[in-house]
């Protein structure tokens, strides 16, 4: 089922009729439209504002940006582009769809907005920035990313994000982006699916330079799983939104930030809801050398660690700038990629 194809169709057309959160039609893998004051007019998008600064929003930013433009990179079924993946039954199925970006230059990535084809299929997406290169194609893939840095996910419930106009997060062009869908197919019969996620990108630069972290725990025990994080960082590090992953037994995630001086502050405690995986977004929150954040997640029943439904998972996937300062280089990195701070004392 699973093969290659060097073959991209890039098609410029202006894409104005799509609804935002809803199902669409069958994409090529990667189809860009420009994307100047797209917000503003997508029919049922709610009304775009002017953002804030330094921040990120669930809701529609008009950059007034007429180098924007929009890239949509979807599921496709190999060789042929423009067909949809051909979803198996095969519980908790991983796939990659690996693209090289088609822009030159050094982009900005300034909104992620999700396309959910097949609800009945799709489990989660998560796009990758692929460090080392890689083949173009469909892909096998296991769930571990040593060689990749994740950029942005959905689950169902995420919202879509906007960062402010001086944030983004940096893409270089030729640049391999890995689109990896987990699909949990169990209605018994085989389905079609072009899921993924539009990137809007500019080549201006912005002040802040951000980027995603993985924060939480890989070790669990009985009904719960904690994890701390103590970042490497030298600088203050502003953290923008996160959102909590965890599996059908997950009830529940708190996080506390412990001050360097020994003061807790409880960052997110909040009830989690698998089939709303929702977004929160943090309007001055501020990491500082020395700080650590502790996460702990609640489950139903005792659970173990793994990438399948019935699996679990302690997630509190953070966006930040600096790009790379929420990390720790452990273990855990050569799983997740160098944007990695999870089980660190």
């Amino acid at each position: 089922m699973l093969g290659r194809t060097n073959s991209w169709l890039i098609s410029a057309s202006l894409l104005l009729a799509c609804a935002c959160g809803t199902e669409e039609e069958s994409l090529s893998p990667v189809e860009a439209r420009a994307g100047h004051d797209f917000a503003a007019q997508v029919e049922g998008a709610p009304a775009a504002s002017k953002g804030g600064s330094g921040g990120a929003s669930n809701k529609p930013i008009d950059y007034d940006d007429p180098e924007l433009k929009c890239y949509r990179f979807t599921a496709f079924n190999s060789p042929d582009d423009k067909a949809k993946f051909t979803v198996p039954t095969t519980p908790d199925f991983y796939v990659g769809f690996n693209v090289k970006v088609p822009w030159t230059g050094t982009q900005y990535i300034k909104s992620f907005r999700s396309i959910i084809d097949s609800k009945a299929a799709l489990h989660h997406w998560l796009i990758y920035r692929q460090l080392n290169g890689g083949i173009e194609g469909v892909v096998e893939s296991t769930g571990a990313h040593p060689d990749g840095e994740l950029l942005n996910g959905w689950a169902p419930g995420t919202d879509d994000l906007w960062f402010d106009r001086d944030v983004g997060i940096e893409i270089a062009g030729g640049t391999v982006l890995q689109l990896e869908n987990h699909y949990n197919n169990r209605t018994g019969a085989p389905l079609l699916d072009a899921s993924g996620v539009e990137l809007c990108v500019t080549p201006r630069k912005p002040a802040h330079v951000a980027s995603m972290s993985w924060v939480g725990s890989d070790s669990m025990v009985g009904t719960t799983a904690t994890g701390t994080c103590t970042p490497q960082n030298t600088e203050p590090v502003r953290l923008l939104l996160s959102f909590p992953h965890m599996h059908t037994k997950g009830t529940h995630m708190k996080v506390d930030l412990t001050r360097a001086a020994g003061n807790v502050e409880t960052i997110h405690d909040a009830d989690f809801d698998f089939n709303y995986q929702r977004t929160y977004v943090y309007d001055s929150l501020v990491i500082q050398p020395g700080d650590k954040l502790t996460t702990t997640c609640t489950y139903d029943s005792p659970v173990r660690f793994g990438r399948g439904t019935d699996d679990e998972m302690c997630y509190f996937f953070s966006v930040h700038w600096p790009a790379g300062a929420l990390a720790h280089t452990n273990f855990f990195t050569t799983l997740h990629g160098p944007n990695a701070c999870i089980d660190v004392d």
